[in-house]
């Protein structure tokens, strides 16, 4: 079955995140609000899932996030390619492909990355 992601950006203060919950409460609809925080806040610095337990020993995150880890790396390596390539400042690039090979090259394997991320988490609510 297909998997329809719909990834909602904004600027801070932006209504953003009020939308990506408003959106959550509909039937079929899943929402992971602020997810670009998984590696960085979530992982790297220890975070809290909003079930009060550690990212990595959270029930939930922890199956999704492994699948994702054995496949692509380290979450210090998913991060990095994260803020190398996911960020306003690219979206010319992005939208255009006029890029050079190492970015796109780094936004491919980023892509892979976010694919292996949304059909783990398509899998837990099938």
């Amino acid at each position: 079955m297909p998997l329809s992601v719909i990834y909602i950006s904004g600027e801070g203060r932006s209504g953003s995140t009020l939308l990506d919950r408003i959106l959550g409460t509909l039937e079929g609809v899943s929402s992971f609000n602020e997810i670009y925080e998984l590696w960085g806040h979530g992982f790297l610095e220890n975070g809290k899932c909003a079930c009060g337990q550690e990212t990595k020993v959270c029930s939930f995150w922890a199956k999704v996030s492994n699948e994702v880890i054995e496949k692509h790396g380290r979450p210090e390596h998913l991060l990095k390619l994260q803020n190398d390539v996911d960020h306003s400042r690219h979206m010319f690039k992005i939208i255009t492909g006029i890029s050079s090979l190492a970015f796109r090259n780094k936004l491919n394997a980023h892509k892979g990355v976010l694919n292996t991320l949304y059909q783990s988490l398509a899998k837990k609510f099938r």
